[in-house]
């Protein structure tokens, strides 16, 4: 990811590794997935929710704000 930097990651399926992303390559990198049907999107937002190292402002990008930008970009 570090070479690619158009590269974004969703937290579905990923247990652990976007807490490293969000970390090494900033929050701006991931966005929130609910992996419904498949998945309780329950249990991913008390992942992002109780992240430690993350505060307000990164768990609100990744919660939706980043999808936001990314989307916008596409218009």
């Amino acid at each position: 990811m570090r070479r690619v930097p158009n590269l974004h990651l969703d937290i579905t399926s990923v247990v652990d590794y976007w807490r490293k992303v969000a970390a090494e390559l900033g929050p701006e990198r991931v966005f929130f997935a609910s992996g419904m049907p498949f998945y309780d999107p329950a249990i991913l937002v008390s992942n992002v929710q109780y992240a430690r190292g993350l505060d307000l402002r990164a768990k609100q990008a990744i919660c939706g704000d980043n999808m936001r930008r990314l989307m916008g970009g596409a218009r």
